[in-house]
């Protein structure tokens, strides 16, 4: 399968959305003849006549950037996905959660606080950062996400940070089978650099050794630098890193 249309997607950006599979072009990196490499030139034509507006394709990081020749096809790299893990069993048996109150979310605690956590999270997605993406959806994007994290369809728990009674961050906490997944988490910027990362991340370990997971995991950005750092203080392991690419086509349903 060269590609496929993301039904999901689709439906909420309300154009066709597909993400298609092919190896680097044969001169990447470089400056001749990937234009013309024939499979991705049929790939892109078969897009197009599916009506595709935005076609997503990723490469593991393999030595340096892979743009050049990507972006004379019409692609824009939009994200460094990163990938971290850690092994939860070599924990001391007792994970403290850091010295700041941090608590689960319950419904007392104001929404639209956590919406703004979660906007403020994802200023490094490549929903954000890609400057043909139409206006406000990424914002409809994270909020949606934080609204059903808040409701337990996309997380088991939420917990939250708070500075003299003020909302300072969230977290956003996943089980899947044996293993813990960070989905959103977000400090406040007005308390960035003063320890509450560090503490929702050590409450976060905290709640997965409790239910007796074996591994960690969450996935950022790499140019969330702050991000990587706090997670590699906090136990976790550099796993995977991959280049994200947008490519936007000419035709399609706007």
């Amino acid at each position: 399968m060269t590609y496929r249309l993301l039904e999901w997607d689709s439906a909420f950006f309300g154009f066709r959305v597909a993400r298609f599979y092919l190896p680097l072009p044969t001169n990447v990196p470089g400056n001749a003849g990937a234009a013309a490499d024939a499979s991705w030139r049929a790939v892109f034509d078969a897009l197009t006549r599916d009506k595709v507006r935005l076609a997503y394709w990723s490469t593991p990081v393999q030595g340096g950037e892979p743009t050049g020749d990507l972006e004379e096809l019409g692609g824009r790299m939009v994200d460094l996905k990163t990938w971290f893990g850690m092994d939860l069993r070599q924990l001391p048996d007792t994970v403290a959660p850091g010295n700041m109150a941090v608590v689960p979310y319950d419904a007392t605690m104001p929404v639209a606080d956590l919406v703004d956590l979660a906007l403020q999270s994802g200023e490094y997605s490549r929903f954000a950062v890609d400057p043909l993406m139409p206006a406000g959806k990424f914002t409809a994007l994270y909020t949606r996400w934080m609204l059903r994290s808040l409701a337990r369809e996309l997380a088991d728990e939420v917990l939250v940070a708070r500075v003299a009674g003020r909302l300072a961050g969230m977290v956003t906490l996943r089980r899947n089978q044996d293993v813990g997944e960070i989905g959103l988490i977000g400090v406040h910027r007005d308390y960035r650099g003063g320890g509450v990362g560090t503490a929702l991340v050590r409450s976060a370990q905290h709640w997965f050794v409790e239910r007796g997971l074996r591994r960690a995991t969450v996935v950022t950005q790499g140019a969330n630098q702050a991000a990587c750092r706090l997670y590699q203080r906090c136990g976790y392991r550099l796993e995977q890193q991959e280049y994200f690419f947008h490519f936007w086509l000419p035709s399609g349903d706007e």
